[in-house]
């Protein structure tokens, strides 16, 4: 996992680029802002979810947000969730990011106890946990009754309380053929549908049905599609 950022104040961890293709999710974004924002006179936020199926885009939307809104951090931090092992080995390198005098523990709970007392401590934080498996091995991770902003993202659809629910659905067919296009370099990033031809604009509408909606699979065929020169009714065809 690499540091990388360009605002040199900011504690950052993120170990993923800002996804120049990344296309609709604005409502989840906004309720997601308002459901962490509202809540910025409370002496303690709740802990937000994003939960969807597998491909439907749940870390992307996490990345887009934690660039979009870093502004409004001094910390924005990031744990893979997969497993409790993968869990234990990024909360140490966040000890080192954080530079906290256990980091160097022997004893791996320490430092996972040291860095959920560094975030109970400090304000003005982002941690994002991404792909949390299996909610009760991730709790004793999670810093409860903290005055920063947690965001988990899961296929669970059950959260038990952890935090509130944030569902990131399948796309639109009209939403799905822009992020298809976009990827496949038919439009640029800020170019809307209209900007093809009627048939290049069904074509696209028609592989996001045939893909179910899901932008991991709109992505990859947009991909291919660039890197073949494939058609989009060609592509239909395979």
């Amino acid at each position: 996992m690499e540091t990388h950022n360009s605002d040199s104040h900011l504690i950052w961890n993120l170990p993923h680029q800002r996804n120049p293709f990344f296309t609709g999710r604005e409502e989840v974004l906004t309720h997601l802002y308002n459901s962490l924002k509202t809540d910025h006179t409370a002496a303690l936020i709740q802990p937000q979810g994003l939960s969807g199926l597998g491909g439907i885009g749940k870390t992307q939307t996490a990345i887009e947000y934690a660039y979009r809104y870093q502004h409004d951090y001094q910390a924005v931090l990031w744990a893979r969730a997969d497993s409790e092992e993968i869990l234990f080995s990024d909360f140490i390198f966040i000890a080192h990011v954080l530079d906290l005098p256990e980091k160097d523990e022997a004893d791996q709970r320490r430092i996972v106890e040291a860095v959920v007392r560094w975030l109970r401590s400090h304000t003005s934080w982002l941690f994002v946990l991404d792909n949390i498996e299996d909610l009760t091995v991730a709790a004793s991770f999670i810093p409860l009754a903290s005055r920063g902003h947690v965001l988990l993202t899961t296929r669970a659809r059950a959260l038990g309380g952890v935090a509130g629910r944030i569902e990131v659905e399948k796309m639109t067919p009209e939403i799905g053929a822009l992020l298809l296009l976009r990827r496949a370099g038919f439009l640029s990033t800020h170019d809307l549908l209209d900007m093809v031809s009627k048939s290049d604009s069904n074509d696209a509408m028609s592989i996001s049905r045939l893909v179910d909606g899901l932008p991991l699979a709109l992505d990859q065929a947009g991909a291919y599609i660039k890197e073949t020169g494939c058609s989009l009714s060609d592509y239909i065809t395979l």
